[in-house]
């Protein structure tokens, strides 16, 4: 009969497989913002569709994933062809959007969250002459509901936890063209990767709160952290999103941070020791704050840990994304509305600041923990590019203080360096490459003479010939390499006139990542496989953004 529906229910507990290191460009992630969803090219099906995008709305509210699988069906007379069967002639994000196209010889499929209509929802639509389009869908909660629509040859399934009326492809693929509308023209070899990675940072942030999440599913870093969320939204301010970018700003500013005022470790207070805005590691959903502890990443009290991350370079990176929004955006509004919350984290800066001119001991960007803190030179260069961002957002009275501790900043940073004139990732360590030190580099924080010297250091120490891994610490994580890392040196060989290096790196992230849908990945292995959390949004989508934006002005 035309127009029936074929579906299955299973009611099973289900997780979102994670990924570790392994090939994971089988996965298309889409999302609106409520709901984030796979299409999985392998299976040829939907693979999951979870009730929020977050990993954790707070610490009693884990996601759920509401679909274990659902394809679709042609019927023509007596015969039925199920597409998880068919090898399709192509599949891509249409137009560099959250819609997934699915082409075969009797019809095209599209599967997309909508941004348009819908919040936990997710739709899939079937243009065919079949006489009929059929679902097979597998689904783990009785609370989905699930609605058919037949427009001519165009079939449109609906999965939602609540009503929807309006659903439609051609509302989503005008979202999508507008959303791009106001973004700079970039050169043609790169624009279907930046277009992509747009889109990306749209989906990864959370409609309900703003916060941009450090990735999406199927990856396991579906969280906000500070210093990943700042990167996006530097990238959404370089590419004209001004709205995306003020939301996840107010996000951070509206967060509920404060657990860690004090947290002893070993008999040493590595608390901020004074009230603070910015979390010193992540956030829940519901914004509140949100450390880890050693070797578990699900929520833990405060009370019970044993060995957290603090880390304060989220101070500076936060400071540093606020300056960007106003200079971009003129918003004198949103920066009277906040200055002395601007001020408060400039002052737990300043509060966090040691004797020998660097920001105290913490776990830093590559997260640590308490029993390897250090003086990581990452957190005082984030730092004083906050102070520095900061003394611009202020008016020119009573901002002496800042300016003070800006200098002293510049002053240990600049006095961070080995015998060679390279700076050194901390100043406890014999071992000390860590190529988070280009920052320096990237915010004009040292001389061109320490900028040359390192590079070239970290061109020895750290980078294989194709790109960088991260530090030389020497674990797994450390040795692969960091696309992150990859793109943060591109921007500092482009400030050192080094264009060529600058671009080498650009064009094989470009290149690697066209080859799996235009999705960057955390990490590289030796064999240029797809590794560690894919997709990433800030350290992936992110800085793929703002470093072509800055290969474009050089």
């Amino acid at each position: 009969m035309k127009g029936a529906l074929a579906i299955a229910f299973i009611f099973v507990l289900s997780t979102i497989p994670l990924n570790t290191a392994e090939n994971v460009f089988f996965s298309m992630p889409f999302s609106n913002g409520y709901s984030s969803a796979i299409y999985d090219t392998k299976e040829k099906a939907v693979t999951a569709f979870t009730d929020m995008i977050e990993w954790y709305w707070s610490p009693a509210k884990e996601r759920k994933n509401m679909l274990r699988r659902a394809y679709l069906g042609l019927k023509f007379g007596n015969r039925t062809i199920w597409l998880n069967e068919v090898e399709p002639e192509s599949t891509e994000y249409l137009n560099e959007s959250g819609i997934v196209h699915v082409s075969y010889k009797q019809a095209d499929c599209y599967y997309f969250a909508p941004f348009v209509g819908g919040e936990h929802t997710i739709a899939l639509v079937c243009d065919s002459n079949a006489d009929a389009v059929l679902l097979h869908a597998e689904l783990l909660d009785p609370g989905v509901k699930i609605t058919k629509r037949i427009e001519g040859n165009r079939t449109t399934i609906v999965l939602s936890l609540e009503p929807v009326d309006g659903i439609s492809l051609e509302n989503e693929i005008e979202f999508w063209e507008d959303f791009h509308s106001v973004e700079p023209q970039v050169s043609e070899e790169y624009e279907k990767l930046f277009r992509q990675s747009t889109a990306f940072l749209k989906m990864g942030q959370s409609a309900e709160s703003g916060a941009i999440l450090a990735g999406l599913i199927p990856g396991r870093w579906t969280i906000a952290w500070v210093r990943d969320c700042c990167y996006s939204i530097k990238a959404l301010i370089d590419s004209n999103h001004l709205s995306e970018a003020k939301k996840a700003l107010e996000f951070l500013l509206n967060g509920e941070a404060g657990s860690f005022k004090h947290f002893n470790y070993k008999g040493k207070d590595y608390g901020i020791g004074e009230d603070y805005l910015i979390s010193v590691c992540r956030y829940f959903g519901d914004g509140s704050e949100w450390s880890d502890d050693i070797d578990q990443q699900e929520p833990e009290p405060v009370e019970n840990m044993k060995d957290p991350n603090i880390e304060l370079d989220g101070f500076g990176l936060f400071l540093w994304v606020a300056n960007e929004y106003v200079k971009k955006s003129g918003d004198k509004e949103f920066l009277e509305e906040n200055m002395d919350k601007l001020k408060l984290v400039g002052e737990n800066i300043l509060h966090s600041i040691d004797e020998n001119n660097l920001i105290r001991e913490d776990s830093s960007i590559w997260e640590r923990h308490l029993s390897r803190a250090r003086h990581y030179l990452y957190t005082s260069i984030t730092c004083a590019k906050g102070l520095e961002s900061l003394c611009e957002m202020c008016p020119s009275e009573g901002i002496s203080e800042f300016e003070e501790g800006y200098a002293r900043l510049r002053k240990g940073i600049s006095a961070s360096v080995d015998e060679e004139g390279v700076l050194k990732g901390n100043i406890e360590e014999e071992k000390y490459y860590d190529a988070a030190v280009i920052e320096a580099i990237n915010f004009g924080l040292v001389n061109e003479s320490v900028a040359e010297s390192t590079m070239s250091a970290l061109e020895k120490e750290l980078f294989d010939g194709k790109g960088f891994k991260r530090n030389d610490d020497g674990d797994w994580y450390d040795e692969q390499e960091w696309i992150f890392i990859d793109l943060r040196a591109a921007e500092a060989y482009l400030k050192l006139g080094e264009r060529e290096k600058a671009i080498a790196l650009i064009d094989r992230i470009n290149s690697i990542s066209a080859e799996n849908f235009n999705i960057i990945a955390e990490l590289y292995d030796e064999n240029e496989n797809y590794a560690g959390q894919v997709p990433m949004c800030g350290y992936g989508a992110g800085v793929f953004v703002s470093a072509v934006l800055a290969s474009a002005q050089i």
